[in-house]
């Protein structure tokens, strides 16, 4: 699994350099790629490389539109921009988990001892829900390999694509923005 989560990232900046050097201005030699930093997915005048003979704020566009997508009828997802990565300890907070804990105090204490040693990844993106801007910060687990998760995985395509599948069903298709809040799902509006 993780061998084939490296090599669809692989051939996903294989692909990204290749379209970024068809769309690089004629010269006699080759532009040089551009570097991508973490975790920010949108390209500044510091984390793209100038080719010989450009200025160092000469930069190309290198962020997708859309990392991610999703359109039905009354329904319009868009994974725009990465902003954040973290990998950290224990479970997603969730009113849900805590009424939970409350119902059955020696699973509790049970589940949170198992949880403290999980590691989690948090990836935060800018979505586009019909037409209105969010934050929304996507966590997964990655089982008994948890322990393997990077920071970087957030750049993955499949996370998008994730993140995009979580916000259509937790919505029920866009026609409850609150609906998933009581499981940990919060939309964010931006400011």
């Amino acid at each position: 699994m993780r061998r084939q989560r490296v090599s669809k990232v692989s051939a996903w900046l294989g692909a990204l350099a290749f379209a970024l050097s068809a769309c690089a201005p004629s010269a006699q030699t080759a532009p040089q790629p551009p570097v991508l930093r973490l975790p920010s997915v949108a390209p500044s005048a510091s984390n793209v490389a100038a080719a010989p003979g450009e200025s160092a704020t000469t930069s190309i566009d290198t962020a997708p539109a859309e990392l991610a997508a999703h359109r039905g009828k009354a329904c319009e997802i868009v994974v725009e921009t990465l902003i954040d990565s973290k990998v950290y300890r224990g479970s997603p907070s969730s009113q849900a988990k805590w009424d939970s804990y409350k119902q059955d105090p020696k699973y509790a204490r049970f589940a949170e001892g198992i949880d403290h040693g999980a590691e989690y990844l948090a990836c935060t993106f800018r979505v586009r829900v019909n037409g209105v801007h969010y934050r929304y910060e996507h966590d997964s687990h990655d089982g008994p390999r948890s322990l393997s998760l990077k920071p970087e995985d957030c750049a993955e395509p499949a996370e998008a694509d994730s993140v995009v599948k979580d916000i259509a069903t937790f919505t029920a298709a866009c026609s409850d923005l609150r609906r998933g809040e009581y499981y940990g799902d919060f939309l964010k509006p931006e400011q």
